[in-house]
């Protein structure tokens, strides 16, 4: 999966950036080889962090997730976890469409 980080405001720092890429393995593990880009704007305005992530997966399917807080652990983690929650039901989806009946 390629990924694409950009910043506004802020600069990114090698602790941003290996959060960042930590948070887009544990995706790419669930998402396997579905996962073709990721992008995650970086923002600041003010105090307040602002993180979010768009990722592309087969089947014309986009993941969006964004979230805010005061340090970027956790503005970057809140829009993973709701970029994962979609990713989850999106593979369940799948995986339910390729059960076969037992005959």
């Amino acid at each position: 999966m390629t990924s694409t980080v950009t910043s506004r405001h802020v600069e990114i720092t090698p602790a941003i950036r290996l959060i960042l890429t930590q948070k887009l393995a544990k995706l790419e593990r669930l998402l396997q080889e579905n996962a073709l880009s990721a992008q995650v704007v970086l923002s600041q305005e003010r105090h307040r962090c602002r993180a979010e992530m768009t990722v592309h997966v087969r089947g014309d399917h986009m993941l969006h997730g964004e979230d805010e807080g005061g340090q970027w652990a956790q503005a970057i983690g809140g829009a993973v976890e709701k970029v994962q929650q979609q990713a989850h039901t999106l593979k369940t989806r799948w995986e339910k469409r390729r059960r076969v009946a037992v005959r």
